[in-house]
């Protein structure tokens, strides 16, 4: 497990030395550098805030360099002879596979939020801001965290559940897949959406958890947020069966 564990590094090494991941972090720095700029005047946890939770940031330096290096990522790992002969079974092969995946995430997802922060440093700012937000319904700090947690888990799931389709699926019809949802978060963006006020009432649409959506609190928020995870984890656990069964033998 450890040799594997080492092969994982190695190839997230080599993904992160692609043109593909270069060119995903040059179109990250220059849409923080704008959304930085677009901040200027708010205090700095509002700016942080503002720049996660707007559609063309989230749509354009998050989703769609995720689903290039997703792709990159899966691209490069069965290329990877060495790790896959020491996969045994299907089921290992795709446990494997996500895993790097998100590894890979989780690295470019924390080198995402320094170069916000460097961005958000650019210009200037009206103080920290760290207290309670009347319109959030929660502390400016908490809200942060909750905002950076839940687009973190959206993402990953997003990508996971990309890099699953694409084993059984062509990789093409997946990117149409990926820029119709995305081009419907910039397009909810400008629709009204009423207020939720119960658990109940828990949104289903995905981009309800990427722009900030009117909820008469934070916790029917944190909940609404919390299933709706729970949901999509259910989901990609599902398809990784269906997968798996779908699957040819390894060759060894």
């Amino acid at each position: 497990m450890k040799s594997i564990n080492k092969i994982i590094l190695s190839n997230v090494k080599t993904i992160f030395e692609t043109t593909y991941f270069k060119m995903s972090l040059i179109l990250m720095l220059v849409l923080s550098i704008y959304g930085g700029y677009l901040s200027a005047g708010f205090n700095y946890l509002e700016g942080f805030i503002s720049i996660l939770s707007f559609p063309i940031f989230f749509t354009f330096a998050v989703l769609v360099p995720f689903l290039v290096i997703t792709f990159c990522t899966c691209n490069y790992f069965d290329k990877n002879e060495y790790l896959i002969s020491r996969l045994t079974s299907r089921k290992e092969y795709l446990k494997t596979l996500i895993l790097t995946v998100f590894v890979v995430n989780l690295f470019v997802y924390i080198i995402m939020l320094i170069i916000i922060i460097i961005a958000l440093n650019l210009f200037p700012k009206a103080g920290i801001g760290f207290k309670f937000n009347d319109l959030l319904n929660c502390h400016n700090f908490i809200y942060l965290i909750f905002i950076i947690v839940r687009l973190f888990c959206i993402i990953q799931s997003i990508s996971i559940f990309n890099t699953l389709l694409c084993r059984i699926i062509n990789s093409k019809i997946i990117v149409g897949m990926n820029m119709i949802l995305y081009g419907s978060f910039i397009a909810f963006s400008y629709l009204n959406v009423d207020k939720i006020t119960n658990i109940l009432n828990i949104p289903l649409y995905i981009g309800n958890y990427l722009i900030i959506s009117k909820y008469d609190n934070f916790f029917i928020e944190f909940c609404c947020t919390t299933i709706y995870i729970s949901i999509l984890v259910l989901i990609n656990y599902l398809l990784s069966i269906f997968v798996r069964k779908k699957l040819g033998d390894i060759k060894i």
